[in-house]
């Protein structure tokens, strides 16, 4: 590893960190809820400036992926069922009233 790895809670600073929805399981509601908000509010300043550069964007990016493990773990909490069961379900219930519209005469 390099020296400019920054130790993170305590951790050795040759001690890789791995972001994934894992690393967030240790967080309150309350600073996930932040932590997604901060990363959407960032992504939308740099990705509605038409003067932003290429490295802001992928900063934006980056940001973008942190509020949706954030989301993810904070969805999971909050219902009990993981965020993409959540939204396969919303979908098949949606095609389900699109198909008894289609059904019914009108």
């Amino acid at each position: 590893m390099t020296d400019n790895v920054i130790p993170l809670f305590g951790q050795k600073a040759t001690d890789p960190v791995v972001i994934n929805e894992a690393y967030f399981e240790s967080w309150t509601n309350e600073q996930l809820a932040y932590r997604a908000w901060y990363g959407c509010d960032l992504a939308e300043e740099v990705l509605f400036d038409d003067e932003s550069c290429d490295d802001s964007r992928g900063d934006a990016r980056f940001e973008v992926l942190m509020a949706q493990y954030a989301l993810r773990v904070l969805v999971r909490r909050l219902t009990g069922m993981a965020a993409t069961d959540i939204r396969e379900q919303a979908a098949m219930s949606f095609l389900a009233r699109v198909a008894a519209d289609l059904e019914e005469p009108q």
